[in-house]
């Protein structure tokens, strides 16, 4: 562990709030349709100056059959590197240890038992967001417009599988500076100091 984490809650923190993912809650909710948003969205942006008729062509019907299949699988490769990804980070912001919880077809990467501190969450979190997301949209903007989906549909998938982190980010920047996380995969619980 280093001065971001702890085993042990400090005796002046105490719960203050459950950011929770699982449950029929606000936040859940929120981050389903972000989620929608995000999937969506910029599908519609991109679709007029790149047309996805690829698999209509019957002439190419190995083709498709063969880009689907390779399509398919890079993105649940890229959900389990973008997992991992996060999970680096947040060994080396956090410093320590790291659980990942399966969630369908997703992996998340999360700090466990362990307190974070706020601060250091939020960097182990957004950076690998940023980072990955990036790559995975320059790529698809670097390759032939032929393999343009391939790429995007990773991006695609790496982003809404961030909607409902971004929630959680959105929720922890309102918290104090000093808190302290526990983030399980499905519910994030917030620590503040009641001494201060």
């Amino acid at each position: 562990m280093n001065r971001n984490s702890s085993e042990v809650l400090p005796g002046e923190y105490r719960q203050t709030r459950t950011i929770d993912f699982v449950n029929f809650s606000a936040e859940n909710v929120i981050g389903l349709l972000l989620t929608l948003v995000l999937l969506v969205g910029p599908v519609l942006l991109v679709l007029p100056k790149h047309p996805f008729n690829l698999l209509f062509s019957a002439k190419n019907a190995l083709f498709s059959l063969i880009y689907c299949l390779v399509a398919f699988l890079l993105m649940v490769a890229s959900m389990r590197l973008q997992a991992k990804l996060h999970g680096f980070c947040l060994y080396k912001v956090c410093g320590c240890p790291i659980e990942y919880v399966s969630m369908g077809f997703y992996i998340v990467a999360c700090t466990g038992r362990a307190y974070v501190r706020r601060n250091a969450w939020l960097t182990a979190t957004i950076m690998p967001a940023v980072v990955w997301c990036g790559l995975l949209l320059a790529a698809a903007f670097a390759v032939s417009e032929q393999w343009f989906w391939v790429p995007f549909l990773m991006f695609l998938v790496s982003l809404s599988g961030w909607g409902g982190k971004f929630v959680g980010i959105a929720i922890v920047l309102t918290q104090p500076a000093d808190s302290y996380l526990q983030d399980d995969g499905g519910t994030i619980k917030v620590y503040t100091n009641r001494g201060a």
